[in-house]
């Protein structure tokens, strides 16, 4: 069976994936809200290697530390905030270049750092540093 996902869903406990689930791309956001994403037997797929997905696609996995865990199958018992995967998991979006160097260096306690022009950066892209001992 394919699933085609259209709108944002509510928060579900548990979606087990035994077919095949993929997103439907209408230039729209959509977001998948669960505690747990089981893709057992099927496919999880958002957009294609020959049409990337174009719109914005967020999984949100929710659940707090302390809630009761959950029986996926007769095997599998686990908590929240879960994405198991023991088929097939493929994401194909725009390809992006969030990649650049440092064009000033940036100390201890700076929040702003000077880096290449013309990157296709977004609002809400977060620069990470990954610290090094030169």
């Amino acid at each position: 069976m394919n699933m085609v996902l259209d709108e944002d869903t509510p928060i579900l406990n548990l979606l087990t994936v035994n077919g095949r689930l993929s997103f439907y791309d209408n230039g729209k956001p959509i977001v998948l809200n669960a505690k747990q994403v089981y893709v057992r037997a099927g496919e999880l797929l958002i957009g294609h290697e020959t049409n990337p997905f174009k719109a914005e696609a967020k999984i949100v996995l929710h659940g707090e530390r302390h809630e009761a865990t959950e029986v996926m199958s007769v095997s599998i018992e686990t908590g929240n905030k879960l994405l198991v995967n023991t088929n097939l998991v493929k994401f194909d979006g725009k390809l992006r270049s969030r990649a650049s160097r440092l064009r000033a260096p940036v100390y201890k306690g700076k929040t702003s750092a000077i880096v290449d022009t013309n990157l296709d950066w977004v609002t809400d892209d977060k620069l990470y540093f990954a610290p090094t001992n030169l």
